[in-house]
């Protein structure tokens, strides 16, 4: 991407618009997954509350790893 901004006439062109639609599918199964926890109800239990805090970073890094 930064090749094209330096010099668009030469075939980087591929490369700066895969960048875009690549991020935009992996932004978009981040967001759907987002929009259906939001429906899940939150845990009465503080434990509980505490244990999905705790886990999430690592889920999230997790499953970002097996999109990209």
């Amino acid at each position: 991407m930064v090749a094209f901004l330096f010099n668009p006439n030469k075939g980087n062109i591929f490369a700066f618009y895969a960048t875009w639609v690549m991020s935009f599918f992996a932004y978009a199964a981040i967001l759907l997954g987002g929009m259906a926890l939001a429906f899940v109800p939150r845990p009465s239990n503080l434990y509980a509350r505490f244990f999905i805090g705790f886990a999430s970073a690592p889920l999230s890094y997790a499953l970002l790893n097996i999109m990209s």
